[in-house]
């Protein structure tokens, strides 16, 4: 199995970023990390979940450009789309 996963630009085949390749222990375990969480989610408030949803959007909205550039570059879509 390879270490890592690697991004590649489909126009000019060019590399544009590594990222880790986990093994299946470790994807079961974030799994079974999933589930647990689903549970306690469930059980949050509609309070508590649109707290953590605005954190979300937050985050999103502070590292848009960031997250708008390797999409672009991934897909090869102009970037306004």
């Amino acid at each position: 199995m390879n270490d890592e996963l690697i991004s590649l630009n489909p126009a000019t085949g060019k590399e544009i970023k590594r990222y880790p390749a986990d093994g299946s222990a470790v994807v079961e375990a974030k799994l079974n990390q999933a589930k647990k969480s689903f549970e306690q989610w469930k059980k949050m408030s509609v309070a508590e979940r649109a707290a953590h949803l605005k954190s979300l959007a937050d985050y999103l909205q502070q590292h848009k450009d960031e997250m708008a550039e390797i999409a672009t570059t991934e897909m090869r879509k102009p970037f306004a789309q």
